[in-house]
């Protein structure tokens, strides 16, 4: 499935279910039949099934049940799911959620995984959200904000995906922070420059722009 994509961010807070909704509903637009996951999330939980506000987002926009086996592996501390392990509860089991993730894409034309925060967030002490996103196969969507410190993240965000064997698709730029962030001009064109990935959108007002397909590439 080429159009599928594993959307991760530069940090926690920048976008990144926003941008795989934005996905979502251009897939389906095209006409593929989209499945979603969000393998690990955090916070407080709601409704039964998906317990994740971003996994229900996900699922509504794909037109699917929020359930368990979109958000298979919830929990209420507010940490990396590697933190349980410091706190002597059981370990997260990735084996399982790539298990989960093939079931569910076994009957779509594509799907769109949100990971959880950045692309380095252990689930294990020697296993990261980009291990996983290779491991499911998986392209990854950088999302990262406009602060000042972005080309930094972008560029170290690219580089951990690469080394883990993690082909990256692109970077798509929030520009949320209209005070005290960068430049749209100048963010892209030192992104393009430095960062080995392209920019392929930018979201400008709660409205994202692509300058090249991502749900179906060329």
């Amino acid at each position: 499935m080429e159009e599928s994509v594993f959307v991760t961010g530069t940090d926690t807070g920048i976008g990144k279910t926003y941008v795989a909704v934005r996905i979502i509903q251009e897939m389906a637009r095209r006409g593929l039949e989209v499945g979603v996951m969000k393998p690990y999330s955090a916070g407080e939980p709601m409704g039964q099934g998906a317990l994740s506000e971003d996994a229900h987002a996900l699922a509504e926009a794909a037109g699917r049940k929020p359930d368990s086996a979109i958000n298979p592996d919830h929990q209420s501390m507010a940490a990396p799911p590697y933190a349980r392990c410091l706190l002597g509860e059981e370990a997260p089991d990735p084996r399982d959620v790539i298990r989960r993730y093939r079931a569910l894409a076994a009957g779509c034309d594509a799907m769109v995984v949100e990971g959880m925060g950045g692309c380095m967030v252990p689930i294990l002490s020697d296993y990261y959200m980009a291990d996983l996103a290779r491991d499911m196969g998986l392209p990854a969507v950088i999302v990262s904000d406009n602060r000042v410190g972005a080309i930094n993240q972008c560029i170290m965000s690219v580089r951990s995906c690469k080394e883990r064997g993690v082909a990256v698709r692109g970077i798509i730029l929030n520009m949320m922070h209209a005070q005290g962030g960068y430049g749209q001009d100048v963010l892209r064109g030192c992104i393009t420059k430095t960062a080995g990935a392209a920019v392929i959108g930018t979201v400008q007002n709660g409205i994202l722009s692509l300058n090249q397909s991502v749900a179906v590439p060329k």
